[in-house]
């Protein structure tokens, strides 16, 4: 997969293709509906630049087009966490890892779940 550079609209829609594919844009628009309030001419001009970016395609079904994913969730995830890295962090765990401890309130399941993904990267390098 080429680098595909999503803006924030972008990742709403993604986000609501990756949790459900196969929508109509008046679903795209009701599930979106609690975080934005974009109508349907919005939608469709964002599906169409996703579409020429190679995000997005559909189906069609009678006169309504079915939208679908063409790029994972992980994978695209993965992409843009390595960019922000580099960008902001210039690749610095150690600077990433204390910004983020000393700006949020981390759970204690989620510091157990990054200790148990620690040990097996450990493990892995052994």
């Amino acid at each position: 997969m080429g680098e595909i550079h999503l803006s924030d609209a972008e990742w709403e829609i993604m986000n609501c293709l990756w949790n459900k594919p196969n929508q109509k844009i008046s679903e795209i628009v009701i599930a979106l509906s609690e975080k934005k309030v974009w109508d349907k001419h919005t939608v469709i001009t964002l599906l169409n630049r996703m579409e020429k970016k190679g995000a997005v395609s559909f189906e069609r079904n009678g006169r309504a087009k079915e939208y679908y994913p063409l790029i994972s969730q992980k994978e695209t995830v993965k992409q843009e966490t390595e960019q922000f890295f580099e960008r902001v962090c210039q690749g610095s765990l150690r600077l990433m890892v204390n910004s983020f401890l000393s700006s949020k309130a981390v759970k204690k399941e989620d510091l157990d779940e990054l200790y148990r993904m620690l040990d097996e990267a450990r493990e892995g390098k052994e």
